[in-house]
């Protein structure tokens, strides 16, 4: 089935007297596809249309390939002429299939842990959305793990995806503009680990509830990240 170029959906809008259109500034996940992938909708004002971009459009039909063939397989071809682009128009967008595979993955988290702190939606909250992403997802991200490899693996896109949406929160939260090496590195101590397991209950390694891994990562919190994540 072909990506329809000329799909629509909602898009959050937050209307303020001291900002006209906040749009670019405030914007989220769908509701529409947040219900789909089952993440929670922090409330809103306002909803407006908008067509989806030449990303989102290339990111759908790569996702929609997966379903019967190998990521390893699939072809820049093979994306542009499910959704009826160039490949020229794809390399406009993207570097190789690596690069849009990392883009919606990290788009997709973004839409997760950029409503922390905005109308009631807290942390842990966010943990147990992106639990019901990687569950509701499964068998798109097992394609991915099984095979991408080396400087492409996936894993190596999980892992930095989390560990560059975590240090963006704790600067702003934070106010800083830096952290110091020792706190990075708790990050990305605890982002490694996070990724490692979830991958692992992925493949069914673990038997636990979607709640409960969500509980897990919230108590593995490290303690120099605790006063941020409460």
């Amino acid at each position: 089935m072909c990506i329809n170029q000329t799909s629509l959906y909602f898009e959050p809008t937050l209307q303020t007297p001291e900002m006209p259109n906040a749009r670019d500034d405030l914007r989220l996940p769908c509701k529409l596809s947040a219900l789909a992938i089952g993440i929670s909708w922090p409330k809103r004002e306002k909803y407006i249309m908008r067509r989806k971009t030449a990303k989102e459009i290339l990111a759908d039909s790569l996702r929609e390939l997966a379903e019967t063939k190998k990521v390893d397989k699939i072809t820049i071809k093979d994306i542009t002429s499910n959704c009826g682009y160039s490949p020229a128009t794809f390399y406009r967008q993207f570097k190789d299939k690596y690069d849009l595979i990392a883009w919606d993955y990290a788009r997709r988290i973004g839409e997760i842990m950029d409503p922390i702190g905005r109308d009631g939606y807290t942390w842990k909250q966010a943990l147990l959305d992106s639990v019901n992403y990687h569950q509701k997802e499964k068998k798109y991200l097992k394609n991915l793990l099984l095979h991408t490899t080396g400087l492409d693996s996936f894993i190596c896109y999980m892992t930095e995806t989390h560990f560059q949406h975590l240090k963006d929160f704790i600067l702003k939260v934070s106010g800083r503009d830096a952290l110091e090496d020792s706190l990075e590195l708790c990050i990305r101590f605890y982002c490694l680990g996070a990724v490692h397991i979830t991958c692992e209950w992925i493949f069914g390694k673990h038997q636990a509830s979607i709640q409960q891994m969500a509980e897990l990562f919230e108590y593995a919190v490290p303690t120099p990240l605790f006063k941020y994540l409460r």
